[in-house]
C-alpha cells in the first residue's frame, strides 16, 4: 500500500514536530473497496457507500482486537484478524484496489494499494480480507 499525501505530511508532522500529531492522538480507521487504481492526492475510485450494502470496515488501529494490526516489524504492519465486509445485495464489480480512510464516509484517505489478485463481488458474495493478508508497508 502507498501513504497518501495527507499521510505522509502528517508523518512528517509527527517524526519532526515533537513527536505529536494533535489530531491523529485517537482515531479509528476504516477500509474501504475500490474498482481502479488510486493516487498518493487523495483519490480512489470507491464504491458508493450505501449502495448494494456496500459500506467502509472500522479497523481497530489503536488496540488489539477484532479488525486490529499486529505491532510493526521489518518495514510493514500486518493484520492479525479477519476483516469481512457486508453480503452484497447487489454487484460490486471487480474489486482491484483497497483504501483505508480517517472516516466511515468521506474523511481523508490514509493509504491505498492493489490487490493481488482482483475479486469480482456479485450479489450474496461477502468480500473477506483473511487474517495476515493485509499488510502495509513504507516505501
Amino acid at each position: 500500500m502507498s501513504l497518501s499525501n495527507y499521510s505522509e505530511l502528517k508523518v512528517l508532522d509527527h517524526i519532526f514536530r515533537n513527536g505529536e500529531v494533535s489530531d491523529w492522538t485517537d482515531f479509528d480507521l476504516y477500509i474501504g473497496l475500490a474498482t481502479a487504481q488510486g493516487t498518493d492526492g487523495d483519490t480512489l475510485s470507491e464504491l458508493t457507500i450505501g449502495t448494494d450494502s456496500y459500506a467502509r470496515v472500522q479497523i481497530n488501529a489503536h488496540s488489539t482486537g477484532t479488525n486490529s494490526f499486529d505491532a510493526a516489524a521489518n518495514g510493514a504492519i500486518t493484520s492479525d484478524a479477519q476483516i469481512t465486509f457486508p453480503e452484497a445485495t447487489g454487484n460490486w464489480g471487480t474489486i482491484t484496489h483497497i483504501g483505508i480512510w480517517d472516516e466511515s464516509s468521506a474523511g481523508n484517505l490514509i493509504a491505498w494499494g492493489a490487490l493481488s489478485t482482483s475479486k469480482l463481488v456479485e450479489s450474496g458474495d461477502t468480500f473477506i480480507i483473511t487474517a495476515g493478508n493485509l499488510t502495509i508497508t513504507l516505501d
